[in-house]
């Protein structure tokens, strides 16, 4: 960052000065002043980060006069003269007491000098009493990247991605953000731990994995930990997003099978055990824990119904209520309102229990007035609508994507079922092409459903 020039006061404040001279000394004094002036140095151009959107993306002037002067000043300020700049957004905010914009303009001198704490302070005055502007916000973004500190840089980062979610340009220069932070993060999150703060070094755990939870050596770091805690059913939802993430990973399937089968999830287990078997045959407890999960599974009751949907090219709606409440039994248990949904297609369907519980809980919408069309297929849009409604239906909020992600190609910010499709990709419930495309509108096979809803089951399961 570059500076207004200091290398003498008569070239910083050439505009301003009078010279008086002697008639006598006219002539002598201009050609010295001509001199001088082919001798000052011209001050160098501030490089504003180009994440930094034009004046007009956060200016909101009281007037055309108004923003001329700010503007005037903003290219002042980008051109090195940055006293001048800050002369005339002191002068601005004299005349215009209310409007911030000229006091965001005086921040971003500061930060043109490198003085980060008066930088900051302007800021945040003006954030105060306007939270969402986005100058300030851009500006303690930069002032705190500048200063080193990627956390406080971050939080900013990510709020104006909210309010600017299009803008690919901040999108990459806030991920470049989240990069550094997640380090400091994770650093913070490993001296908690030596420290004995279980409290804080879950924190610390779990804003790495909001911001990278694609990272599988994070995910398994925070599974095993929680697994020494003894807090099992977290470290398996923690198994599970790593599983998702990289299902060929040999250290993961080591530690995540043998616990699924500990906790009678055999049928999440069994592919597991298949991979390690394949790939270490003469291991003797990997064929011990699948003939234990062959065991079980020829008891379940509803072990051939599921072979069925397994196989399916295509799930239909009645199947994807019978495994939704088979996977979730907490659903059965649960009170019908006062006035129950008639349904008029379903009244000898083999599924009759399980549909007309799911749309009772409204976890699965009707196509029509007393129609739920059980044999319709069901596509990867609605299956993801589906998998959504659960996670908020459980209470499973936080979960939900708030804020922005990398976009889906074939999927717009405006499709209906925009949030719950993202949601269930960040979560990797459901996978995207090698092209980062969704494909909504195809049908879901019963293999990739049965996947998505026993993974759903286990990070529901997790503590609040």
């Amino acid at each position: 960052m570059v500076g207004a020039s200091s290398e003498s006061v008569y070239c910083r404040d050439r505009s301003r000065r009078r010279v008086r001279k002697r008639p006598f000394g006219i002539l002598l004094g201009f050609l010295g002043m001509s001199l001088v002036w082919i001798g000052c140095p011209r001050p160098a151009p501030l490089q504003f980060p180009s994440a930094l959107p034009s004046i007009e993306v956060w200016s909101q002037p009281p007037g055309d006069r108004a923003f001329r002067e700010l503007s005037e000043a903003w290219v002042d300020l980008q051109t090195g003269h940055v006293e001048s700049a800050r002369d005339a957004a002191i002068r601005l905010q004299g005349r215009y007491p209310e409007w911030p914009d000229p006091l965001v303009l005086e921040g971003f001198t500061y930060y043109a000098e490198n003085r980060w704490l008066p930088a900051l302070r302007t800021f945040q005055r003006v954030l105060k009493d306007h939270p969402q502007h986005l100058g300030a916000l851009y500006g303690m973004m930069f002032t705190y990247v500048a200063q080193g500190d990627e956390l406080a840089a971050l939080q900013y980062g990510e709020q104006i991605r909210q309010l600017r979610p299009g803008d690919r340009v901040l999108a990459d220069y806030v991920h470049a953000i989240a990069l550094r932070a997640v380090d400091q993060m994770l650093d913070r999150a490993r001296d908690a731990r030596q420290q004995g703060d279980i409290g804080q070094a879950h924190y610390w755990y779990r804003q790495v994995i909001a911001r990278i939870p694609e990272n599988v050596d994070v995910l398994l770091e925070y599974a095993r930990w929680l697994r020494e805690l003894d807090q099992i059913r977290e470290a398996m939802a923690y198994y599970q997003l790593a599983y998702n993430q990289d299902p060929e990973n040999f250290a993961l399937l080591q530690e995540y099978a043998p616990l699924l089968v500990e906790e009678e999830r055999c049928d999440q287990a069994r592919p597991l055990l298949e991979t390690l078997i394949h790939d270490e045959p003469g291991n003797e407890r990997w064929r011990a824990l699948s003939q234990i999960c062959e065991t079980q599974l020829k008891r379940s009751r509803y072990h051939e119904e599921y072979e069925k949907v397994r196989q399916t090219p295509a799930i239909t709606r009645g199947q994807l209520a019978t495994i939704l409440c088979l996977e979730f039994p907490e659903l059965l248990e649960e009170k019908e309102p006062v006035r129950p949904v008639i349904l008029e297609d379903v009244r000898d369907h083999w599924a009759a229990q399980y549909i007309q519980k799911v749309v009772q809980l409204n976890l699965i919408p009707l196509y029509g007035p007393h129609r739920f069309d059980p044999e319709q297929t069901v596509n990867r849009g609605e299956f993801a609508d589906v998998l959504y409604r659960v996670l908020r239906h459980f209470g499973r909020d936080a979960m939900v994507l708030k804020g922005g992600s990398t976009p889906i190609r074939d999927v717009s910010p405006l499709h209906r079922q925009y949030r719950a499709i993202v949601t269930a990709v960040r979560l990797g419930l459901l996978k995207t092409d090698k092209r980062n495309r969704f494909h909504a509108d195809q049908p879901v096979t019963g293999a990739d459903a049965i996947r998505a809803i026993q993974s759903l089951r286990t990070l529901v399961l997790q503590s609040p």
